[in-house]
């Protein structure tokens, strides 16, 4: 994991990602999950953000997750 995530993740006070990923996936595809909180080496894109607006419009929502999510990949959602 690259130092920038790491520096982040400090300043917006999220060490970690939830223990338990309880939250259904809307398409039934939890990978999005897995690159939202940076737990795998792939970066996420603008489709794992679709993919996660999906799953909390129409799931119930885990806060501890959706926080996680935002805090997380908040770097991603600058305007370029």
């Amino acid at each position: 994991m690259n130092s920038s995530i790491q520096n982040l993740r400090k300043i917006l006070k999220v060490e970690r990602a939830p223990d338990n990923i309880w939250q259904q996936a809307f398409d039934h595809d939890w990978g999005h999950f897995d690159r939202l909180l940076n737990l795998v080496d792939n970066e996420p894109n603008g489709v794992d953000l679709v993919d996660y607006c999906l799953d909390i419009r129409y799931e119930e929502i885990q806060p501890d997750l959706l926080r996680a999510c935002l805090k997380m990949g908040q770097w991603d959602l600058q305007i370029r």
